[in-house]
């Protein structure tokens, strides 16, 4: 049988409302990403932020240009001036972007920023789990607890950098490994589904958060059911989060794709500045859209874990609705069965 039709939680946007100051910490990610991108431009690139997206578009049309040029056309083959005149101005324009580069100071910026989406990431758990326990905490109540749960969390960052890297590894077997990988990968997200909220709350090492997890989802179902799940292999999640939001994100990939794959210059007399304000436009647009789905997640796994290991559910959430938590796969039915009470 089919798969039970996730639940939308919606009690995830009534406390995100209640407390604005969740959304704030996504936001303000967001802001010290672009605050330190220009801070460093000058470090990174000895060219102005015009000129690099001018070489990006220029380099990204001239690849579209080839792509769309008919294989069997002799006329229009690579061979021929124009083409190759296209082939070449996009080289230069690649070559452009990597010549005027700082690899060095470039990698930096990657490392900061990783380290401030960890840092982000576990300062609005910590904060959605205050929200769920009814704690009135000021903005600077998560990102003082994920300060002191850092170590944790740059740890458990690693685990998911390595098991991403085996995962890409099986995928490159075929069709064999693109379903295995695709398997291992479904398990670890549920199994992993509470280990940042684990560590946030108890401050437990990211090993032990993984045992934490799958005993936080194990005693989910128990709560719905009555009784211990013997597998949480067929086990998924019942419930999704900000379904417009999911809807909108999609849109706005595709309006970017389109952005960096449509040649505007006709439309500026050669010029990139509407394509390269149109995309970074969208861009800031796509990441505020995250911000939103992020803290959601956030708010849900905080209500479900305190709902769970400790007893408790917040004044404006039904508690009845956290049982279809998660689903068994292949059943189409939620863990809780006709009849049994909570």
């Amino acid at each position: 049988m089919a798969l039970a039709r996730r639940k939308s939680a919606s009690f995830a946007w009534d406390i995100l409302k209640s407390d604005l100051k969740l959304i704030s910490y996504p936001i303000l990610r967001i802001v010290a990403m672009f605050v330190t991108l220009a801070i460093m431009w000058p470090l990174i690139f000895d060219i102005s932020a015009m000129e690099v997206a001018g070489s990006l578009t220029g380099a990204t049309n001239s690849v579209i240009e080839q792509a769309a040029t008919p294989k069997g056309n002799s006329s229009e083959s690579p061979s021929t001036p124009t083409n190759q005149q296209s082939v070449n101005e996009g080289a230069e324009d690649a070559s452009n972007i990597l010549g005027h580069m700082h690899f060095g100071w470039f990698l930096l910026f990657l490392v900061i920023n990783v380290f401030l989406g960890v840092f982000s990431i576990g300062a609005v758990t910590a904060q959605a789990l205050a929200s769920v326990r009814s704690e009135n905490r000021s903005l600077g109540y998560g990102y003082l607890v994920a300060f002191t749960r850092m170590p944790q969390l740059l740890i458990w960052w690693l685990i998911t950098l390595f098991v991403g890297a085996i995962l890409e590894t099986i995928e490159q077997h075929r069709v064999l490994g693109l379903i295995v990988a695709a398997l291992l990968g479904m398990v670890w997200s549920i199994l992993t589904f509470f280990s940042i909220t684990a560590i946030m709350a108890t401050g437990c090492g990211p090993f032990h958060a993984i045992t934490e997890s799958k005993q936080t989802i194990a005693n989910s179902i128990k709560k719905a059911t009555g009784s211990e799940p013997s597998d949480l292999r067929s086990v998924r999640r019942g419930f999704y989060v900000g379904g417009p939001i999911a809807i909108i994100n999609a849109l706005l990939v595709l309006l970017l794709l389109g952005l960096a794959f449509f040649d505007w210059r006709g439309f500026s007399n050669g010029g990139h500045g509407i394509s390269a304000g149109a995309f970074g436009a969208v861009l800031v647009v796509l990441y505020l859209n995250g911000a939103f789905r992020s803290a959601l997640y956030a708010v849900l796994k905080a209500t479900v874990y305190v709902w769970v290991e400790e007893g408790t559910v917040p004044a404006s959430v039904d508690e009845s609705e956290l049982n279809g938590v998660f689903v068994v796969g292949g059943s189409g039915k939620s863990p809780l069965a006709p009849g049994m009470a909570t």
